[in-house]
């Protein structure tokens, strides 16, 4: 008896652990690793359905259901891909910045990917009828944008743009047959997720090609491997670019070329957390001054930012126009919309009617130039 009872009590003690695991949640694990094993389950596309994929999820191309199936099998991928959105973890895609202008980024097509099965999920949902289920699948898409945006770089703003506002024309083409609850647990959802990179913080992380080419040029004595090493990792390839380059290169120019180009990413920062109209003439000045600056470093490798920053304006500007259908569902009239302004200029929204019973919200001014900025509402 008294053995049994040890036993019993042991085991209690060895299991101990393992039942209060049970009862607790299990970590949040990483977004970008799960977004890997997503991305390992990701179907193999011929040329036409990535062009399908694409263009059905920005809206180029109507929604084809029959297209939109194949596309989704096998369900591996997006299974991941929902928990990897959901995750409360901080997002670290482990970029390995220290490389400068080699460093790989193959997870902004992948994660484009997946964000457009995501999109094309809530549209197969929504035909079915299936409007709760498919407005949670824009949130994940929603959601991957601001995972995209993670690790600071322009390229990584321009992919999480490019998401993001995949997911608002989504639910622009659906949101007016929505009821007003829908709508408003939409406009409130939206409100809780985490904000937008901006491209202030996403030009800052482009120091690191500062810091890269301080690291492999400084040293005093460098063989001519290592200058022609820079050479190609930088991509130059014309003899006098190459000379251009080497003068800038010798230690007694470097330090004065370096001071002088942080100072001007600086300022251009600083000009990128402007509101449009006080930054925009900034920026453009700024942009003219590296173009015509006659140190090399400075002339060829400062980005240019003036239709990035136009970028962001536009799809805050498009979070305005989205904001307005959700308030205003179906009886959005003109009165209502110019009640609403653009984020660049900000003059009233104006609504434009269909036709074919659609409404189409747009900005005063074309943006980009030749471009209207707007956003239909319905199909």
């Amino acid at each position: 008896m008294k053995k049994t009872i040890l036993i019993l009590t042991l085991a209690a003690f060895a299991f101990a652990p393992v039942l209060r695991a049970e009862g607790t949640k299990y970590p949040p694990i990483n977004p970008a690793l799960l977004y890997w094993q997503a991305a390992a389950e990701l179907p193999q596309l011929t040329e036409d359905q990535a062009r399908d994929l694409s263009e059905m999820a920005s809206g180029k191309l109507p929604f084809d259901a029959e297209k939109a199936g194949q596309l989704l099998t096998p369900k591996g991928s997006l299974r991941l891909a929902e928990k990897a959105a959901n995750s409360t973890a901080s997002c670290d895609w482990g970029l390995p910045l220290e490389d400068g202008p080699g460093t790989s980024l193959p997870h902004l097509a992948k994660i484009r990917q997946l964000a457009g099965l995501a999109i094309i999920n809530a549209e197969t949902l929504f035909a079915k009828g299936k409007v709760k289920e498919g407005v949670e699948w824009l949130m994940v898409a929603h959601r991957i944008a601001r995972h995209a945006g993670a690790g600071d770089l322009l390229i990584s703003f321009l992919v999480q743009n490019a998401i993001e506002t995949n997911a608002v024309r989504a639910a622009a083409r659906h949101c007016l047959s929505w009821d007003d609850g829908t709508r408003q647990a939409y406009a409130a959802a939206l409100q809780t997720l985490p904000p937008l990179r901006t491209v202030q913080e996403s030009f800052h992380g482009e120091q690191v090609l500062i810091d890269w080419v301080e690291r492999r040029a400084l040293p005093s004595a460098q063989s001519q491997h290592e200058i022609e090493e820079l050479m190609q990792a930088l991509t130059i390839e014309k003899p006098a670019d190459k000379e251009a380059m080497i003068a800038q290169l010798a230690p007694g120019a470097l330090p004065a070329t370096l001071t002088e180009w942080r100072d001007l990413q600086s300022r251009l920062e600083a000009a990128l957390g402007k509101p449009w109209a006080q930054g925009q003439p900034e920026i453009k000045a700024l942009t003219d001054e590296a173009v015509h600056s006659p140190r090399y470093l400075i002339r060829n490798y400062i980005p240019t930012v003036t239709s990035v920053s136009e970028n962001a304006f536009i799809l805050a500007t498009l979070h305005t126009m989205l904001q307005a259908a959700l308030q205003h569902g179906s009886q959005l009239d003109e009165a209502a919309a110019g009640a609403y302004r653009d984020a660049l200029e900000g003059e009233p929204l104006r609504l434009q009617k269909g036709e074919n019973g659609t409404l189409t919200l747009l900005a005063a001014r074309q943006h980009p130039v030749g471009k209207n900025l707007s956003l239909q509402l319905g199909k």
